[in-house]
């Protein structure tokens, strides 16, 4: 990159695809399983929340959307683990992509089609490694009978990588040598990168993104509709609280890997562009067009087509946007995870004191989870000019000519562009470690507060509030007047005991409030006054729901503190 902020040659940006990669191993996925496995806990009745409350259909739509949102982590941590084994990738691609034989016999015999087919291959196969050579000279060629692919690079090992030439390819060599030669040179920029072992052909974290995200819809939007379509009114409980975070929590967790693809797509394309022009790449990419749901699909791995064009052309402005893309990508991760919290915090009618206190605490905690990334982030940016070339010689011995000072003066990194994207991550390290303002911080937890929850739980206090989940249920499923006037003493009994011991805390108004509604609402059961009875319930169970996740918080602040 020259002063004027124009990219002259080498790999612009830096590798984000590996920070994310081990972020997601030794950050991402323990905390997400962890987080997961506690959820499962809760919803199936082992947690806080007594097995007959989570019986109900509304719960079992929120197990299902703990359990999706799990397989989401699962499928990223699938795709993560497979990107270690580059041997078993190519040996599978090789033999799902056979090489044609082009110098056997019965290819040769006859001097008929085939004998001429045979020899344009092996001529314009023999020009194109003619021309990766010059380029990288580290990676061989492998012409592939059929399909409808140009061309796609695959490791075969930790430091070593083939493209594999499809058939359109070796016409195309002679219609249009300049966008041929883009196909090529972009997969080979994907390799120099150290790319291709989460990127090209027969990827397997592109696959499973491929196929999950379609599944992941299905699972989620099909029982949304049932739910709706059967008349239930209870749809608030079904969402509220965790249930639109988890919701929305596969879509964050997307959001990264999808930002470091696309990235590594017009890191490749821009190293493409500035060697052979903006035209091929334009004319490469006008050839390599897709079907609709290939399109849509493919979305998931590379940019949109006008995106990819756009930030081909070197621009000082679309530099800096470029490089700053993967600090903005947490910044909107971190908006996703707002959205969602919002729409819990606004279905169990908090106040906006505390959805502003939560929201900043949340965002707060959301920074310090990931510091190691953003700490990342930074590190890379501002010595990214001086690591290029060294990242480079780690996937190939070969010197790439684009990356040597001494071959092209012109072409030395300039530190420009990476101080100013650096001021992103910067700004958001900066924000992890400043304190809370002391209105909107969470209150911190006493020994004499956790001494006080320790007893209530161990007391009748936490016994009465599963007898009166438990009662309730009874209630609504009573068969005769018999068992329906025996649940209701029960019940009113047991919350007149819960309502004289409530919890200590912050949980202590949302669980007077569900222990009332449930009284109110045996009472109204008694009266035959139904509908008034299933509104006082459902606002029971949402005042429950609230009130078991602020004594699940305090009870992770005692053991934390």
């Amino acid at each position: 990159m020259d002063m004027a902020g124009r990219v002259r040659g080498g790999q612009m940006m830096p590798p984000w695809l590996w920070l994310w990669l081990v972020g997601d191993l030794a950050v991402l996925i323990p905390a997400e399983i962890s987080y997961g496995s506690y959820l499962i806990t809760l919803l199936t009745g082992h947690g806080d929340i007594s097995p007959q409350v989570t019986a109900g259909t509304s719960y079992k739509l929120l197990l299902l959307f703990t359990i999706v949102a799990g397989l989401t982590c699962g499928a990223l941590a699938v795709g993560v683990i497979a990107t270690m084994f580059p041997p078993l990738r190519g040996r599978w691609v090789e033999r799902r992509y056979p090489a044609g034989d082009w110098d056997a016999p019965e290819a040769t015999a006859g001097g008929g089609a085939a004998s001429d087919w045979a020899a344009l291959v092996r001529s314009r196969l023999a020009q194109m490694q003619e021309f990766v050579d010059q380029h990288d000279p580290s990676i061989r060629l492998r012409a592939v009978a059929g399909g409808d692919q140009l061309a796609g690079i695959y490791p075969v090992g930790w430091r070593a990588a083939r493209i594999a030439v499809f058939t359109p390819l070796i016409p195309l060599w002679d219609q249009d040598r300049a966008a041929a030669q883009a196909i090529l040179l972009h997969e080979v920029a994907v390799r120099r990168h150290g790319d291709q072992f989460v990127v090209g052909l027969a990827s397997p974290l592109v696959r499973l993104l491929r196929i999950w995200v379609p599944v992941f819809i299905l699972l989620t939007v099909a029982p949304l509709i049932i739910y709706v379509a059967l008349g239930s009114g209870q749809l608030t409980q079904a969402v509220s609280g965790r249930g639109a975070q988890l919701l929305l929590q596969p879509a964050a967790l997307l959001i990264l890997p999808v930002a470091a693809l696309w990235l590594a797509e017009l890191n490749a394309d821009q190293v493409t562009a500035r060697i052979l022009g903006a035209g091929a790449l334009r004319d490469a990419l006008a050839i390599t067009r897709e079907s609709r749901l290939n399109r849509s699909l493919g979305l998931l791995s590379r940019p949109p087509r006008r995106l990819r064009l756009r930030y081909a052309a070197p621009r000082r402005a679309g530099t800096f946007a470029v490089l700053a893309a993967w600090p903005v990508a947490l910044i909107v991760q971190l908006l996703v995870i707002i959205a969602g919290a919002l729409i819990a915090y606004l279905l169990v009618s908090q106040s906006p004191h505390d959805i502003g206190t939560n929201v900043l605490a949340g965002t707060h905690e959301f920074l310090g989870s990931d510091r190691i990334l953003i700490i990342g982030a930074i590190v890379l940016l501002l010595c990214w000019p001086v690591l290029a070339r060294p990242w480079g010689r780690l996937w190939s011995s070969a010197p790439d000519p684009d990356l040597d000072p001494d071959l092209d003066p012109e072409r030395r990194q300039a530190w420009r562009s990476y101080l100013a994207a650096a001021v992103v991550p910067v700004a958001l390290l900066a924000l992890s470690l400043a304190p809370l303002p002391a209105a909107y911080a969470r209150p911190a937890v006493s020994l004499a507060d956790c001494s006080r929850l320790a007893a209530w739980q161990d007391g009748p206090g936490y016994a009465d509030k599963v007898g009166a989940e438990t009662d309730i249920g009874k209630l609504m499923e009573a068969r005769d007047p018999a068992d329906g006037q025996s649940a209701f003493n029960q019940l009113i009994a047991i919350t007149a005991a819960a309502l004289q011991n409530p919890p200590p805390g912050t949980a202590r108004d949302g669980y007077i409030a569900a222990m009332s509604d449930f009284r109110t609402a045996g009472r109204r059961l008694g009266s035959d006054q139904v509908p008034a009875a299933l509104a006082a319930i459902q606002s029971g169970i949402t005042a429950d729901q609230k009130a078991t996740a602020l004594l699940t918080s305090q009870e992770k602040k005692c053991r934390a503190s």
